[in-house]
Order: C-alpha cells, then structure tokens, then sequence
C-alpha cells in the first residue's frame, strides 16, 4: 500500500473513532512526548499512584485497534513492543478542534472566540497575544505561539516544534482519577 493510500485509510480510520476517551488521551500525551516507548516506559511517566500493567496495556491495544498508535517487536526480546504514534498530536487536535467547533459553535470561530472571551478564565494577557497574532496575520507577517507544555506554532502551522525532552527529565503525568 502506497503512503498515500495509508493516510487516507487512517483518516477514514480516525474518522470512525474521532475522540480518544480521557484515559487514551492521557496515555497518547505520553506516547506523543516520548515518540517510540514500551509499557514500562509508559507506567515510568505516570505519577502515583498508577494503574496496573494490563490496565496501560489494554488502552495501548485500543489506540492501536483504533489507529492512533503501532508497535514493532524489540528484537532481544520476545514479548516486548515498542510502541509509537501512528496519528500526530497536531493532527489529532485539529481534527478534534475541528469537531469542537462544528458541534459546539456551528463551524464559527468568530462565536468560538466570543463564547472564550466571555468567560473569567482569559486574562488581558490572553487577549493581547490574541490581538497580536491577528494583527501580524493580517499584516502579512506571520506571528509564533508557545503553549502550555512549550510546543511551539506559527499561526501558519508552520516550524511546529516539541519542546525538548533530551536529557531531561520528564514530567510525570497525573492520569486520570479514577486510578
């Protein structure tokens, strides 16, 4: 199968499981930070106290069933699976961004944005970055975002950058709360 062919069918694939429950996402967020990683590797990034290993093994089955994640066999080893992300996190989020807008806003992004800048939650500090990269679009120039977690954004979708995890420790993820 061509590649072109491969990222249609897991369009078509995403398409048919277009939300990742709260669990799947939490353990996507670590697939995605971590890039290629196992079970342990996965239990190692999640903060106490952390659910069983047939549990995190069970979720990472489902997003491979449901085309998010793959796996390859570690060679030196003959249970061992390697897993990694089939879908992209900035994929993934556009497609649920995308989702988020049409059910919840009618495919508006102007009532998407009043119905945030009515909310307490925005600071003027949100607001003025917001106005800056509209105004740099308009401009022509093009604006770089910095998110939360330090992913890195051009307005453009352009230079779309990880922060850096090398040699570094990673954060611990809180999973969800039910375990």
């Amino acid at each position: 199968m061509c590649d072109g062919a491969r990222g249609l069918k897991r369009l078509k694939d995403m398409e048919k499981n277009k939300e990742l429950t709260r669990a799947e996402l939490d353990i996507m967020q670590i697939i995605w930070q971590k890039g290629k990683t196992t079970v342990h590797g996965i239990l190692d990034a999640i903060a106490e106290p952390k659910p069983a290993y047939s549990t995190v093994s069970t979720i990472v089955r489902i997003l491979e069933k449901k085309g998010f994640a793959g796996h390859d066999k570690i060679p030196a080893s003959k249970k061992t699976h390697e897993y990694h992300p089939v879908i992209g996190r900035e994929e993934y989020t556009e497609q649920f961004m995308n989702g988020v807008l049409g059910n919840f806003f009618g495919g508006s992004v102007v009532q998407m944005v009043s119905f945030f800048t009515q909310r307490d939650n925005v600071s003027m500090r949100d607001f003025d970055a917001i106005i800056g990269m509209l105004e740099e679009m308009k401009s022509g120039g093009v604006s770089e975002t910095t998110d939360v977690l330090g992913h890195r954004e051009s307005v453009d979708g352009s230079n779309v950058s990880q922060p850096e995890t090398e040699g570094k420790p990673v954060k611990k993820t809180r999973l969800w709360a039910r375990f």
